[in-house]
């Protein structure tokens, strides 16, 4: 089964504003965190995706990115 990383539809700023945060909490029995990352000059954008397990069992999943 696939499902696709949705986030919240309001990000919250970090980093001095310089990066973006969207969370989508029980994807996959998962959190996932995205963070994008633009520095002040702008010359490039890091994207990071951190998946946490809350529960107390282990999660197996397959991750797929695409840009």
């Amino acid at each position: 089964m696939t499902t696709a990383f949705a986030g919240s539809n309001i990000g919250t700023l970090e980093a001095g504003g310089s990066q973006v945060a969207t969370r989508e909490q029980g994807l996959a029995g998962l959190d996932v965190t995205r963070r994008i990352y633009v520095p002040a000059d702008g010359y490039f954008a890091r994207y990071l995706d951190v998946l946490t397990n809350p529960g107390a069992s282990p999660v197996t999943v397959n991750v797929w990115l695409s840009s």
